[in-house]
């Protein structure tokens, strides 16, 4: 489901997949050839989401947003099912595994591994 927030329409690639009971709203753009899997929520309402590019959600992903800190994932990234990512910066090529939290502030370096059921805590730089 893709819905509106305040104006706001998410912009979607056409090659972008969304399960039918996943939900994208708010200032979200999602690259080509992402996949957002089954109860995923992707929620751009305080600030903006940008997913890149081949990136891959599975299934129970929580994506948020801060008031002050949006939430930035770039290409080729894959998250495990039920990761949550809290205003946070993921770098390019990152595996987050299952169940692992990411929060506020925190940044995920190139070609990273957060380990299942890991919490990264807010602020954290990740090389």
């Amino acid at each position: 489901m893709i819905l509106d927030y305040k104006g706001r329409h998410p912009k979607v690639d056409p090659t972008v997949f969304i399960a039918e009971n996943a939900t994208v709203i708010g200032d979200v753009e999602i690259g080509k050839g992402t996949n957002i899997w089954f109860y995923s929520l992707v929620r751009g309402d305080q600030n903006f989401i940008r997913i890149g590019s081949n990136c891959c959600i599975q299934d129970a992903c929580i994506l948020h947003v801060e008031n002050e800190i949006p939430l930035v994932i770039e290409d080729e990234v894959a998250f495990g099912h039920r990761v949550i990512a809290h205003a946070c910066t993921i770098r390019r090529g990152t595996l987050i595994g299952i169940g692992a939290i990411v929060l506020n502030g925190a940044e995920i370096g190139e070609g990273s591994i957060v380990g299942a059921g890991s919490v990264v805590t807010p602020n954290t730089v990740i090389p």
